[in-house]
């Protein structure tokens, strides 16, 4: 067999040198040594120290001395390897029987040989138990022997500072250890316990930097049930996080993380730490998966006597199989035809053909009905066969409708009137015969009103109305200014633009617009006058696009105002032009038309002055 030996074969463990003897393995360790809790490899550097003990005897003809002074005087005459200087040479004769070939002995005993050695970074074999303790140093002869016996005593696992805690996790939070070395390990011993439930994930990479992530299993236990797996580790680099996936801080988490020999891990378990298992076949047949036709590897089930309701019907084929006498039976149909019930309730709906226009058979169910011109009169009780008229129509005598008889010819309406609904495309009614039509209009707005439809909806008359397309009917009279209507104004009363308050710089007022007059007085009452030097001077613009560009309105301007003062602006075509005065009660007369879209515009001068506007009041003057 081949040397070497790999543990855990199937999840592809580590591999450990072992020797093959006679089909024996043995396994191969390296020899440490050192005091309690420590450890020191042998080699070179550091070789495994011996202590003698007792006198070893001499070899027979051994020259001795009695100190190492003496020891090395004569070792000092011992001449130099290799080839002297002359003078330094000591004439020596060979002999005629001069040995040219030197034999080495036929074995060397005592000493380990080649075959015995082991090359670097391999383990120490161990052949045999030992049979004998060795509680001391090693001896001479121990160490001279073939094979020597070494028995291991315990194993340490280290501890992993690095992927260990007691460090207490907030809600949500995550603990992650720092990426170590598994390079000489098998795998870990992990153990954990909290009080909150919390998530396990054990990574595994190629590199140490953490890069190369090569798998990640996932662990999950409720609060206060705790964790104790080994777990292989396959990768070259491991580290753990573990995530608090409570509501609360944990109290209780510590985390404890051991290397060693050990089995089993997150290959070979579930979350729950069970043992996977995945059943391809079952006494030797393979076994079928998702749905389709049945086969020899199909799994017999039964089902349970409380077996919930299927989302698809399962489907079933019965046996054919006889009746019990008197058996109850749902018949929905009969020779492949659905059944029809009627009559009395359970019973079965049974009838015959008639001929068309035959004298009636004895078939029991009559189907259709007969043609006679003089039905025979029904007494209570009787029964009586449907009338047809001559072109096969149902024959209708309708007395009342809605138990109520109808009212038949022309007159009076009563409760017997049919109500019907006239159609919108119904034919005009002749000059010759003219409908009269009621119209109730005594509650207005009811289900009694009539309503013409092409009149618009009613609603308050309104300026820029558009160029109407059905009938229009207003109270008031409406003229056309090019583009609407607007409605025709008399004398209007005093009406404020709204321009009022502390004016401290030159502005515009709102804009106004005027509606079909040609002139208008302007009445303007200046309040408190502040400032060093203070002037104010109103004016009237217009505009000729609707608001976007202003002109001033010649005339239309007051005298510039220094004080506390009510004054007025008159526009109006052919009035005598008068200029404006800083007096009270003045006003300023423009012999003009004011513009449909105008405002007015204050320009105020001075230190820091400031004109307080009590009001700004118009009137138009109609045409």
């Amino acid at each position: 067999m081949a040397d070497n030996t790999q543990l855990n074969v199937g999840t592809l463990g580590d591999i450990i040198a072992t020797d093959d003897i006679a089909g024996v393995k043995h396994q191969m360790v390296k020899v440490e040594f050192g005091a309690l809790d420590s450890a020191t490899l042998v080699s070179a550097a550091n070789p495994l120290p011996i202590v003698q003990t007792g006198t070893p005897a001499l070899p027979t003809g051994a020259s001795t001395e009695a100190t190492l002074a003496l020891i090395k005087a004569k070792t000092d005459n011992i001449p130099a390897q290799g080839q002297a200087l002359a003078a330094a040479s000591t004439p020596v004769v060979l002999t005629a029987a001069q040995i040219t070939t030197l034999t080495p002995p036929a074995a060397i005993t005592g000493f380990a040989t080649s075959a015995l050695q082991l090359p670097n970074n391999h383990n120490v074999i161990v052949t045999s138990a030992p049979t004998t303790a060795v509680t001391g140093p090693l001896t001479d002869a121990q160490l001279r022997a073939s094979n020597v016996g070494i028995a291991l005593n315990s194993l340490t696992f280290p501890a992993s500072t690095n992927n260990s805690s007691t460090a207490q996790l907030a809600a949500s939070a995550t603990f992650t250890g720092t990426i170590e070395t598994v390079l000489n390990l098998q795998a870990a011993q992990i153990q954990i316990f909290s009080d909150q439930p919390y998530t396990l994930n054990i990574d595994q990479f190629i590199d140490l930097a953490g890069t190369k992530l090569t798998s990640t299993d996932t662990f999950t236990r409720l609060a206060n049930v705790p964790f104790n797996e080994n777990i292989t580790l396959p990768g070259n680099y491991f580290r753990l996080r573990v995530q608090n996936t409570g509501a609360s801080a944990t109290t209780t988490l510590q985390i404890d993380t051991t290397f060693g020999i050990m089995a089993t891990g997150p290959r070979t378990v579930t979350t729950l730490g069970n043992n996977r298992s995945a059943i391809n076949e079952i006494n030797g047949t393979a076994v079928d998966s998702n749905s389709g036709v049945k086969s020899a590897g199909t799994m017999r089930v039964v089902l349970a006597t409380d077996q919930p309701a299927l989302t698809n019907k399962l489907l079933v084929t019965p046996d054919s199989v006889a009746l019990p006498a008197n058996q109850s039976v749902n018949m929905a149909q009969v020779g492949g035809t659905n059944t029809v019930t009627g009559g009395v309730a359970g019973t079965l709906a049974v009838g015959g053909n008639v001929a068309n226009a035959v004298t009636a058979t004895a078939n029991p169910v009559p189907v259709g009905g007969v043609f006679t011109t003089a039905p025979a009169t029904l007494t209570t009780g009787q029964t009586a066969t449907a009338q047809f008229t001559a072109a096969q129509n149902l024959k209708h005598d309708v007395t009342t409708i809605n138990a109520v008889t109808p009212l038949m010819g022309n007159g009076v309406t009563g409760t017997g009137s049919q109500r019907v609904t006239l159609a919108s495309d119904m034919t005009a009614i002749s000059t010759a015969g003219y409908m009269s039509v009621k119209i109730d209009q005594t509650t207005p707005g009811t289900t009694n009103a009539v309503t013409d439809t092409k009149l618009p909806a009613s609603a308050a008359s309104a300026d820029a109305l558009t160029n109407p397309t059905i009938t229009q009917i207003g109270a008031d009279s409406m003229l056309f200014n090019g583009t609407s209507w607007d409605r025709q104004r008399g004398m209007s009363i005093a009406t404020t633009t709204g321009d009022t308050g502390a004016k401290v710089a030159t502005g515009n007022g709102a804009t106004q617009t005027n509606v079909g007059n040609k002139g208008m007085q302007l009445f303007i009452v200046l309040g408190t006058v502040s400032g060093t030097t203070p002037t104010c001077v109103f004016k009237l613009q217009g505009s000729v696009d609707g608001g976007t560009t202003f002109y001033d309105i010649p005339g239309a301007t007051t005298a510039s105002l220094v004080a506390s003062v009510n004054v007025g602006i008159t526009v109006y075509p052919g009035a005598t032009v008068l200029a404006g005065a800083a007096t009270t009660g003045t006003t300023a007369v423009a012999s003009n038309v004011i513009p449909r879209t105008w405002r007015v515009v204050w320009t105020i001068g001075g230190t820091t002055p400031s004109f307080t506007i009590t009001s700004v009041t118009y009137n138009y003057i109609p045409n």
